[in-house]
C-alpha cells in the first residue's frame, strides 16, 4: 500500500472560484481554476479541456488505484469515467450500466 502522509493538506484551505458543483470539482480535480481547466459550467454542456491535468493520472504513477464511484460531472458521454482515466467505476452508477447494457 502507498503512504500518504501530506494528502489530508489538500484539502485544508480549498478554494472554489464558481459556486456550482460541476466547476467546483473539476478546479480541486485539477488544481486550475475553470477559465483554464474548460469547465466554465455545469456538466451539461462542458468538459474538461484537457483529461490528462486530472489528479488521478499524478496519482497512479505512484501506485494508486483510481476508482469512481458515483458522478463526477466533468466530462459528458456514457464513459465519461474511462475518458477521464479512472481504473474503475463503482457504485450505484456502475449498476445501472451493467442493467442498460446486459438488462440484468
Amino acid at each position: 500500500m502507498t503512504k500518504q502522509p501530506n494528502i489530508i493538506y489538500l484539502f485544508r484551505q480549498a478554494f472554489t472560484s464558481l459556486p456550482t458543483c460541476s466547476p467546483s470539482r473539476a478546479c480541486l480535480l485539477t488544481g486550475e481554476y475553470p477559465h483554464s481547466n474548460g469547465m466554465i459550467g455545469l456538466a451539461c454542456g462542458f468538459a474538461l479541456n484537457d483529461y490528462s491535468s486530472h489528479l488521478l493520472h499524478t496519482l497512479r504513477p505512484q501506485g494508486y488505484f483510481c476508482a469512481l464511484s458515483g458522478i463526477q460531472h466533468i466530462a459528458t458521454g456514457r464513459d465519461a469515467w474511462k475518458t477521464i482515466g479512472y481504473d474503475v467505476l463503482l457504485g450505484e452508477t456502475a449498476e445501472a450500466e451493467r442493467i442498460s447494457r446486459f438488462g440484468v
